[in-house]
């Protein structure tokens, strides 16, 4: 086997649901589909209202506020829960997940790299877009 599953592996650490963290709809579409792709279930918590079947409406009160709500929606039979924010990409997940035997809380190192400069919203000023990769 491949050290870059792409498929779930045994599920040692139980069945991951992922939260995904999206303060408006930028991105919510994206994070959708490589969700799917990888096989994964989730909610997207957004404080934004859209018309889909996995978006949840929260008003932005901020990202703890919108972790305490999202606890709620978590399925009873989730063994792992994972904390995505809607612009991150996940990389190596379930690599990273087959090493996951116990544990509390896992923080992965998140890799910003420059990306091209976007015209702030509402602004004439640019806006330097950093896109983040999560190196699990």
């Amino acid at each position: 086997m491949s050290a870059l599953r792409t498929e779930p592996p045994a599920e040692r650490a139980g069945r991951p649901f992922v939260v995904v963290l999206a303060r408006d709809r930028r991105h919510v579409e994206e994070k959708a589909a490589e969700l799917e792709r990888l096989g994964l279930p989730f909610t997207i918590v957004c404080g934004e209202r859209l018309n889909h079947q996995r978006v949840v409406y929260r008003e932005p009160r901020g990202k703890w506020d919108t972790i305490n709500f999202a606890r709620r929606l978590v399925p009873k039979d989730a063994g792992v829960v994972v904390l995505n924010d809607v612009d991150t990409r996940i990389h190596n997940f379930w690599h990273a997940l087959s090493h996951l035997h116990s544990a509390d809380l896992v923080y992965c190192r998140v890799e910003v790299t420059p990306g091209e400069v976007l015209q702030d919203r509402g602004s004439n000023q640019g806006v330097q877009n950093l896109s983040a990769r999560a190196n699990l």
